[in-house]
């Protein structure tokens, strides 16, 4: 049997009304039964509604660490939780144990989904230099992090002051289609190739120029036996003349 009970058929004029004047609750309710709730409240348009010009609206506190504060729950296709707001953040989760988060979304398509018309689908901010905006992780094959766009830019990485985009694994970065560069590339493994390759082209170079010069003192030998044999042609031409007028003589 109910112990108060209240009937309102007039708009604007509750069944039930509680008033705290100075420092107490209008409404209080208490449920020792685990199974029950303090206050149930049932109704065509919200079973429950808080409304508070200087405060929360409604406030969820529970010392369980396996229960929540606030929890919204739908038995059908609609939203478990919503929160609207005119001028600010419609919803925001803060935690301060540093090994939990302050939103968690857990799906079967998506954990968490982000979608704005006009800005960014999600954001991720942190001050922390070990740490990064945004984390994608996989632990089984697919992709950590993966970035689809139609018309524009698949994934645009940006640093100011440091390293736009750093890519380390078994293979470091696959490119299937066409690659363009603005820039230098620089590679430890390409920049020590490249100085082999500079130093045996100048010992070519070395090698080249003694040929050079060899050819030159062939060239040079040459012709200085060339005129060594002339000369000696010579001489034995007026050696065999001198001979012949000997003869005649004799």
């Amino acid at each position: 049997m109910t112990a108060i009970a209240g009937t309102s058929d007039g708009p604007g004029v509750p069944g039930v009304r509680g008033d705290g004047k100075t420092d107490n609750d209008g409404v209080q309710g208490f449920a020792t039964h685990p199974d029950h709730v303090g206050v149930l409240g049932v109704g065509g348009g919200a079973g429950v509604k808080g409304d508070c010009p200087n405060g929360d609206g409604v406030q969820g506190f529970t010392n369980s660490p396996i229960r929540a504060g606030v929890i919204g729950i739908n038995q059908t296709s609609g939203v478990g939780v919503k929160g609207v707001s005119e001028g600010h953040d419609a919803i925001q989760g803060f935690a301060k144990h540093p090994d939990h988060v302050g939103v968690l979304g857990v799906g079967g398509g998506a954990g968490v989904k982000g979608d704005c018309p006009n800005g960014d689908g999600v954001q991720g901010f942190t001050q922390d230099g070990n740490r990064s905006g945004v984390v994608g992780t996989n632990t089984s094959t697919g992709a950590g992090v993966l970035g689809q766009c139609k018309n524009g830019v698949g994934v645009h990485a940006v640093s100011t002051n440091g390293t736009g985009l750093v890519a380390s694994g078994a293979k470091a970065g696959f490119f299937d289609g066409n690659v363009e560069v603005k820039g230098q590339i620089s590679c430890p493994t390409i920049d020590s190739l490249l100085s082999r390759i500079s130093q045996l082209e100048q010992k070519i170079q070395s090698a080249q120029n003694v040929e050079q010069k060899v050819q030159a003192l062939q060239n040079q030998l040459n012709t200085a036996v060339s005129n060594l044999t002339a000369r000696v042609t010579n001489v034995e031409v007026r050696v065999s003349g001198l001979q012949a007028i000997s003869h005649t003589h004799g």
